[in-house]
This record gives C-alpha cells, sequence and structure tokens, in this order.
C-alpha cells in the first residue's frame, strides 16, 4: 500500500507536525510512505529517519500570506501568491498521479485545499483531510470547503468534537472524530521544591493563542499573591507570524512590572522536560482545536487552567483534572490559577487526575493506530 502525506510546511514542528510524525511513524513500517511538502526542514529530516520518502514541491507564498484562515482571501488579493500557489497545486497533482497512491492525506489547511484542487486535476484516488481547525462561521475557507470537497473518495478526520461541530455539511456527512495522541510518560519526575509554583504556556507565540490575555490574567494573580510565590514561562516560536506580537508581549510583561518572573523563551526541542520542571499548565487560547501541549501537561501529571472554550473543553474534566474559566473573563481566569497556585495539595490531586485521564483518553499508543487504520483500511 503506497501513501503519500502532504503538509505544506517542514521548517518547524508545530502540533499539526508533531501529530503528522507520530502518524508516519505508525505507517511507515506498514505502507510505502511519502511527505510532500514545500520547504526543507526538521519535518523532512525526521520522516527520512523513519525510511519515509520525501518530495519537496516549491511554492513561492510568503508565510505571511498563509495565515490561519486567511489563506483564500490572501491567495486572492495577491496575483504572484495565486499564481505560485496554482503551480505547486498542478505540481503536486502530477505527482499524485505518477504515485497513484491508495490514499493521499492532507495535515493542514493549506495542504488541504491543495489535494481538493488536485482531486479536480486528474487524481483520482482516495483522499483523506486531518481537519484540525475550527472553522469560523461564516466564512470564505467553509464554503470553499463545501464546493470542493471531493465528495466520492473522501474521508475526514476531526481531531476534536469541537473541530467536527464546526465542518461544513458536506465534510460532516464523511467525518470521524479520533482525538489526537501524545506521549505518555512510564514515569514522571515531580520538583522537588514547593516555591515558588512554576506556571507554563507551551505553544505557538502568535495571537490566537492569547498570550496576551494569559499575561492579563498573571498580572492579577501576582498582584494577590506573596512575592517571590509563582513564576510564569511562555515557551514557543513564532516562525509563520511576524515578531511585533511577540514584541508587544515584552511591553506588556514590562509595563505590568513581571520582567522578573514573566519570561518569554523560544521553541523547547523537548517539550516534554519543559513540561516536568513545572507545576502548573496554563492556556488563554479561544476556540483551540485541540491542545496539544495542554494533553502533553495532563500526561505530564500537570493541572491545567483556561478557557472553557473549544478542545480545551474536552481535554480538561473542569473541576478534577483543571479548572476554566468562561472565554475572555481574565478575572475568573487569575481566580483558577490562584486556586491551583495556593493550594499544593489540590495540584498534586488534580494532577494526579490529569495523568490517569491522558492515558485514558490521549495516549498515542491507542489513538495513532486509531488514525492509521482509518487512513489505510479505509474506514474513515
Amino acid at each position: 500500500m503506497r501513501i503519500v502525506f502532504i503538509n505544506h510546511w517542514a521548517a518547524q514542528l508545530g502540533g499539526a507536525e508533531l501529530s503528522l510524525l507520530d502518524i508516519m511513524q505508525h505507517a511507515a513500517p506498514r505502507a510505502e510512505t511519502y511527505l510532500v511538502t514545500c520547504e526543507n526542514g526538521p519535518l523532512i529530516e525526521r520522516a527520512r529517519n523513519m525510511g519515509v520518502n520525501c518530495r519537496v514541491l516549491p511554492c513561492g507564498i510568503p508565510r505571511g500570506a498563509l495565515r490561519r484562515w486567511r489563506l483564500a482571501a490572501n491567495l486572492m488579493r495577491s496575483i504572484p501568491a495565486l499564481f505560485s500557489y496554482a503551480a505547486f497545486v498542478i505540481r503536486l497533482a502530477r505527482l499524485l498521479r505518477g504515485l497513484a497512491p491508495a490514499v493521499a492525506h492532507a495535515n493542514v489547511p493549506r495542504s488541504h485545499l491543495a489535494l481538493m484542487l488536485s482531486a479536480r486535476l486528474g487524481y483520482t484516488g482516495r483522499c483523506c483531510f486531518h481537519m484540525r481547525e475550527i472553522f469560523p462561521r461564516p466564512s470564505l475557507a467553509g464554503f470553499l470547503y463545501a464546493a470542493l470537497f471531493p465528495r466520492a473518495r473522501s474521508g475526514v478526520i476531526a481531531i476534536s468534537h469541537a473541530v467536527n461541530n464546526r465542518l461544513p455539511a458536506a465534510l460532516v456527512r464523511r467525518s470521524r472524530v479520533i482525538l489526537n495522541g501524545v506521549t505518555v510518560p512510564a514515569a514522571i519526575v515531580r520538583r522537588n521544591t514547593t516555591a515558588p509554583v512554576r506556571c507554563i504556556c507551551l505553544g505557538r507565540i502568535v495571537p490566537w493563542k492569547g498570550c496576551h490575555l494569559l499575561i492579563d490574567a498573571f498580572a492579577r494573580l501576582y498582584s494577590r499573591c506573596p512575592a517571590g510565590s509563582c513564576t510564569l514561562d511562555l515557551v514557543g516560536g513564532s516562525y509563520y507570524w511576524n515578531d511585533n506580537y511577540r514584541r508587544d508581549l515584552d511591553k506588556r510583561i514590562l509595563r505590568a512590572g513581571l520582567a522578573d518572573i514573566c519570561r518569554l523563551h523560544d521553541h523547547a526541542d523537548d517539550p516534554m522536560a519543559e513540561l516536568m520542571a513545572c507545576d502548573l499548565f496554563c492556556i488563554a487560547s479561544f476556540e483551540e482545536p485541540f491542545g496539544r501541549a495542554a494533553a502533553e501537561a495532563h500526561a505530564c501529571g500537570l493541572p491545567v487552567t483556561g478557557f472553557d472554550s473549544g478542545g480545551i473543553s474536552e481535554i480538561v474534566d473542569n473541576g478534577k483534572t483543571g479548572l476554566l474559566a468562561p472565554y475572555g473573563d481574565i478575572e475568573a481566569l487569575a481566580d483558577a490559577m490562584q486556586r491551583l497556585v495556593t493550594d499544593s495539595g489540590l495540584r498534586r490531586t488534580m494532577g494526579a487526575a490529569a495523568r490517569v485521564r491522558a492515558q485514558e483518553y490521549f495516549s498515542a499508543a491507542v489513538q495513532i493506530p486509531k488514525i492509521v487504520g482509518s487512513i489505510t483500511a479505509g474506514a474513515i
């Protein structure tokens, strides 16, 4: 069996890319696997080490033109970008026709659109669309997906019920919810010290992750707690975004007087090690499609605080494995953080329950075979 995986970017490993690596690692011993991207990078390097055949089809669209759900609008506004993307799609369709895989798997929105268009350009094999975004309503993207979706020979994997509930109707009829899988360490090493309590937010430093809201909540928390009682580290890169947001966050931290206890860090190569060195995971994103880092935090025995929105609501068992606040309620988020910062017993109890929940619902050992089985067996 031959499978082609398509993921537009390769230069930085986000949640979608890490999930794809898990899938390819499980699939490579069972099928002839190919990975198609538009650039070289760590994704290509790690895939090759697994025995995956890799192809790079250049696509000269500036990274800023493909942010989140602005793909279609930016392509239509930029003639050079439109021609570059069209050339990429033509090369992809030609490659798919030549390889004739049993299934082509598109992992992110840039790849979804390319695969849908390839199906219009002569690729006749099965298509699998891994949906990792929550569609706005209404949206041009939703309209395009509904219009271009090759219904007769396609399946959809939604990474959460939050994602599935917002898919266009044409995709929902062909969809199946399979949660992302994360590694659950066989053992965890807890910090010996009790103070300060180390809070962490792990993920891309971009606006939709709500890092500015988290800093505001932490400022309120810190004003209520004794000096030196807690710290906050925001860990992640901003590779597919400009640096203005990151600079704004630095200014926000300085204005709040938090420079000594709230810090921004670059992308972490070993996120599990970062999580195990901390006590509490905090996130302030809105309509997070899944929240891989939150699931990893649970796997490392950390309770999670965040907004009751999107996939975070499915990861956290509110009141048992973490505390959730209504979206946008900074005071409520600060209250949730304060409860867990000041109550070590509650942190331990919720952290233990979080690890059990991760083992039951988010373990890669369980979830990844389900995903690969759906792709290879046509069971979507």
